[in-house]
């Protein structure tokens, strides 16, 4: 924190360079602007291997282990055009949903903003996401009673408690080794040493009037093994209109 008022003066003189560029270059950890463009952007990665755990997950195919494409879209005012797509829209009547976040999400929503910006349209946009990497000694992965749980060598969750209470649509490593939700859950207990959790929360709001406006809300956990492959994902999702 020490170093905060440096960095707001910093962003201050970035402010003029695309976002999408400032991500593209790793510039993310407390972007600010001011104005109608509210950005933030943190990753928590402390060591080395936290680091590499925390690339892995730009290289997961959300799409293929979950069969849905990247955004649902949804013109204004017309509910007969809804449609899932892959790619983003610039158009500022489209209303953009993601259905996950990586890498490639959060660029396009960085390329949606620069064009509002750059097209001085009338709206006001919050980003904000944050990643946060811990290395776990050894992680108990247990599903009893349609709740899933991720606990420490103490048996005490390793989860925060804001995530905790976010589990969606879970997929975990079947007996092929390959991540799947379609898994008739009764009973799984797991463990895994040496490993990385990832807690994820973004979230994207365009309001253009009292009564006009979008937000998306995706809340990812991600178990990362010893060998920097994911063995658990949950996707938590919420759409809002307004």
């Amino acid at each position: 924190m020490k170093y905060k008022s440096l960095f707001i003066i910093f962003a201050i003189i970035i402010i003029s360079i695309p976002l999408a560029i400032l991500i593209k270059n790793n510039i993310d950890n407390n972007v600010v602007t001011k104005g109608k463009y509210e950005i933030f952007i943190s990753k928590n990665a402390n060591s080395s291997i936290e680091k590499i755990a925390s690339t892995t997950t730009e290289n997961i195919d959300y799409s293929s282990i979950y069969g849905v494409e990247r955004y649902y879209l949804s013109l204004q005012g017309m509910n007969s055009y809804q449609c899932y797509s892959n790619n983003m829209s610039f158009n500022e009547k489209t209303y953009v949903w993601a259905n996950f976040i990586d890498d490639i999400g959060l660029k396009d929503y960085g390329h949606r903003i620069d064009h509002l910006r750059n097209n001085n349209i009338d709206v006001r946009v919050h980003l904000m996401y944050e990643e946060d990497v811990r290395y776990q000694q050894s992680v108990q992965i247990e599903y009893m009673n349609d709740h899933w749980y991720l606990k420490n060598i103490y048996n005490v969750s390793i989860l925060t408690n804001s995530f905790e209470r976010y589990f969606g649509m879970v997929a975990i490593c079947d007996e092929n080794n390959t991540l799947t939700v379609n898994q008739k859950l009764e009973y799984i207990n797991r463990s895994y040493d040496d490993c990385f959790l990832l807690e994820i929360n973004f979230h994207y709001h365009e309001q253009y009037g009292p009564t006009s406006g979008f937000s998306t809300n995706i809340i990812q956990i991600i178990l990362i093994d010893k060998n920097y492959q994911p063995v658990l994902i949950s996707i938590y999702e919420k759409k809002g209109i307004s």
